[in-house]
This record gives C-alpha cells, sequence and structure tokens, in this order.
C-alpha cells in the first residue's frame, strides 16, 4: 500500500497535475479580484483546490511513512577529507524543506473553508492568500527555474556582504552628521541621535518622502 502510494507520489503524472493545480489555484485568486466575494463558481473551485492539496498532502505524508522522515530537513552523511579519513556531515535536505513549506501553506490556506462558522472570519480569508505562495514550488519542479534558484542562492553572500559595507557606511555617515550639524533636526534632515540620522541617510539614498518637500530640496 505504502509502496504504491509512494510510486505515485513520485510518478512524473502526478507531478504534473500537482504543478497544473498550483498555477490555476494561482490564476483564480486572480481572477477573484475582479469579481465581488461569495460567486458560487469562484467558491466551488476554491472549495476544489482545498480538497487537492489536502489530499496532495495527505499522499505524500503516507508515502515518506512517517513523521519524522516527512518533515526532517538535516541528516548525517559521511564525508572523506584531502587525507582520505571520513567525517560525519550534517546537510540539509531541500526535499524537507518543501514538505515544511507546503504544510504550513496548505493549513493556512485550508483554514478558509471554515470561514461561515466564526462571526469575525476576516484573519481567515486572508489566509487563504498564503495558497499563491505555493506557487514557488514550481522553483522544484522546472529544471530551468532550478538554474536561476542556484545563481540567486550563490550570490547571497556577495549580496550580503554589499549590505554589510553599505551598513558600515552608514553608521559612519551617520555619526559624523550628528556631530556635523550638533545633535539638531533641520525641516526633514534629523540628526538628533544615531536612529534619527540612520533614517536621515536611508530617505536620502532612496528619495523617500523628500521630492514633495520642494522648499527643502531647494
Amino acid at each position: 500500500m505504502q509502496q504504491s502510494i509512494k510510486n505515485l507520489v513520485e510518478s512524473e503524472r502526478f507531478v504534473q497535475a500537482v504543478s497544473i493545480a498550483i498555477i490555476g489555484c494561482s490564476v483564480l485568486l486572480g481572477v477573484e479580484t475582479f469579481f465581488p466575494p461569495n460567486v458560487p463558481v469562484l467558491v466551488a473551485l476554491d472549495i476544489f483546490f482545498v480538497i487537492f492539496f489536502l489530499i496532495e498532502i495527505i499522499l505524500r505524508f503516507i508515502a515518506e511513512g512517517s513523521f519524522f522522515e516527512f518533515f526532517k530537513l538535516f541528516t548525517w552523511k559521511q564525508i572523506k577529507d584531502i587525507q582520505g579519513k571520513e567525517k560525519r556531515k550534517i546537510v540539509f535536505l531541500e526535499k524537507g524543506f518543501w514538505n515544511w513549506f507546503d504544510f504550513i501553506i496548505v493549513v493556512l490556506s485550508s483554514s478558509s473553508v471554515f470561514v461561515h462558522i466564526f462571526e469575525h472570519p476576516e484573519f481567515l480569508v486572508v489566509s487563504r492568500l498564503f495558497r499563491v505562495l505555493r506557487i514557488l514550488r514550481l522553483l522544484e519542479v522546472s529544471e530551468e527555474l532550478k538554474a536561476v534558484e542556484r545563481k540567486i542562492v550563490s550570490i547571497i553572500p556577495t549580496v550580503f556582504s554589499f549590505v554589510l559595507l553599505i551598513g558600515i557606511l552608514l553608521y559612519i555617515y551617520a555619526i559624523v552628521g550628528i556631530y556635523l550639524f550638533g545633535h539638531h533636526q533641520y525641516e526633514q534632515a534629523d540628526f538628533r541621535d544615531l536612529g534619527a540620522a540612520l533614517l536621515t541617510l536611508f530617505q536620502m539614498m532612496t528619495l523617500e518622502g523628500w521630492p514633495i518637500n520642494r522648499r527643502f530640496c531647494s
């Protein structure tokens, strides 16, 4: 029984069906923005996708065989160093990450089915919008998107270093500005303390809220 379900879950047709359902659900959420709430056809389609994704996550859970295996994020792997000695290394399991991602999204979005039970169901209506995040699951299906994902991940350390450098420069210029302007505020330029100075420098970088004040900008 478990092996049959595992073969089904790992089959190409099952993966394609889930991908089509994810795209269809995302399109449905976009179409719903053009219509008033509680349109019967859209509600029926919404319930269909909820049931579909619930069945999908249950089948995948059964295929793994245990709660621990389904949600496992890390495992030990034997590797050999330069000298040929074997060492154990912690390896991140991408499959476990996507299982957690899908499970949380399905649980949050499925709660919208019970929207009519509560007197103030606004938070449940919002929860169903988490379903649109499942479109990120297509990163795991398409080899082209996987390649883009790997490239993005590979440049994260460089981006982090760049952000750290910008942060250091902002910190330096904020302190310099505080002493140059004598802990004073001039219109939108606030150099009374470190937090205000950092915010001022950030606004100068992004021009957030500055163009509207022509008197100050001139």
